[in-house]
């Protein structure tokens, strides 16, 4: 998964953006991830607990998120519902920046999904 990201992320520039989440902000793989969208100018949103992480230093953004857990834990619900609750805002901020964007995109849904209502 993380080589098919990185392939991707090798294609991408200053027009798109990461939006990566950590718990701890520190694997290899992330960092090695994100340390290819820096070269590339790629700005980075790194969603994790530790703001000060190895992770945080490749990143344009750090929003801080999730409870304390321990490294056993692997991922509690209520991380998992704090990084839900950041994705919610992150979209909400979009659909009130881009109105047109939003409702291109509802009217784009309702007519894919039309005919599967009874």
């Amino acid at each position: 998964m993380l080589r098919y990201c990185c392939s991707k992320i090798s294609l991408a520039d200053s027009e798109d953006a990461i939006l990566f989440f950590s718990y701890s902000g520190s694997t290899k793989d992330m960092c090695d991830t994100l340390n290819i969208a820096s070269q590339r100018g790629v700005p980075v949103i790194l969603i994790t607990h530790f703001p000060k992480s190895a992770g945080a230093e490749f990143a344009t953004v750090v929003l801080q998120c999730g409870c304390n857990e321990s490294p056993l834990q692997s991922g509690s619900v209520a991380a998992k519902v704090g990084q839900l609750f950041i994705i919610d805002c992150l979209f909400y901020g979009l659909c009130c920046q881009k109105p047109e964007i939003r409702s291109a995109a509802r009217s784009a849904t309702a007519q894919a999904i039309t005919n599967k209502l009874l």
